[in-house]
């Protein structure tokens, strides 16, 4: 039995854990981006493995070398100027780039929002004082 009740639907069984799993702060909103990336990156090497949309440049490559072209594709937008190949080959690379980048700035979102949040806990002034002998004003 679901801690929903049990008349709770699957997609709001998984939307309350994700809800729980967006709870927990910045360290699991960057495992997640991290597992999202892992995921899409392995999907996009046995994509364009298994259908060989790949130039003549990549065809020799395994399935981990496609792994890491396409993670380095993804965190860097630039490396998309140069590509060649069948148009369908094209679109899997902007596909995967602009994947890159709504990755890369959800990162910068979830650690721009871990500093500010740790900030402002030092502004409350309830950190522990370990000096001594001196006055507070």
């Amino acid at each position: 039995m679901s801690s929903l009740g049990p008349k709770s639907t699957l997609g709001e069984r998984l939307r309350y854990r994700f809800d729980n799993v967006m709870g927990r702060g910045a360290p699991a909103l960057i495992g997640l981006l991290g597992l999202a990336t892992i995921a899409f990156v392995a999907l996009y090497a046995f994509m364009v493995k298994t259908t060989g949309i790949l130039p003549d440049d990549l065809q020799d490559k395994n399935f981990i070398e496609l792994g890491w072209y396409a993670l380095m594709r993804a965190m860097d937008a630039g490396t998309l100027g140069g590509d060649s190949g069948r148009w369908v080959f094209l679109v899997a690379n902007l596909t995967l780039t602009t994947f890159g980048i709504f990755v890369v700035s959800s990162l910068i979102g979830v650690i721009n929002a871990g500093i500010e949040d740790r900030l402002t806990a030092l502004r409350k002034g309830r950190s522990r004082v370990v000096e001594s002998e001196h006055s507070l004003i």
